[in-house]
């Protein structure tokens, strides 16, 4: 019987005895535990995943709304937290148990290959998230070179208007007119 229906059969109390005199271990209640992580793991990493998306959108060329894409910024940062606090205490928890799972793999076989798929399953979704992140990285850079660009000329443009209108305003200074004295 896996850990889990074990722990249910009995109301989820891992220290009751079980009608068959199988006591629950410390492993099982690891196990569960693990699992339970992993899942919200996942979770966590699918909506850092949507939010980059809307992240993408908002980076886009025919939207560029920067405010949204900070705001997304705000949404995703203790999502982030929440993923690398579970991420150790994942850790934590496997330390614990890992040499015993390992000494008696066939005993929890279900159990680690359940382990296994949802680790494989958050592998894919980090990879996609970690492309993501690189091309929304790209676009964002792009947009800060443009606007460097915008922000050069409006500046270049006011230098040259100023020092025009300088010119026009105090008359045209004697350095500045050439004359052709060549007949």
């Amino acid at each position: 019987m896996c850990v889990r229906k074990r722990l249910l059969t009995h109301g989820g109390d891992p220290l009751k005895k079980m009608e068959d005199d199988y006591m629950v271990t410390g492993n099982d209640t690891y196990i569960v535990m693990l699992k339970d992580t992993l899942v919200q793991k996942k979770k966590a990493t699918e909506e850092i995943l949507w939010v980059t998306l809307e992240q993408e959108t908002a980076l886009a060329p025919e939207f560029e709304d920067m405010e949204r894409f900070d705001a997304l910024m705000e949404k995703k940062e203790p999502l982030i937290a929440k993923l690398e606090q579970l991420d150790q205490g994942f850790s934590d928890i496997y330390a614990k148990v890992q040499a015993s799972l390992t000494g008696k793999k066939d005993e929890y076989k279900a159990e680690i290959l359940e382990l296994q798929k949802l680790i494989t399953e958050i592998t894919d979704i980090s990879v996609k998230l970690q492309a993501l992140e690189e091309s929304n990285r790209r676009m964002l850079e792009k947009y800060l070179l443009e606007k460097k660009q915008q922000i050069k000329t409006v500046k270049k443009n006011s230098r040259t208007a100023s020092a025009y209108y300088k010119t026009m305003a105090g008359g045209v200074p004697d350095e500045a007119v050439f004359m052709d004295k060549r007949k």
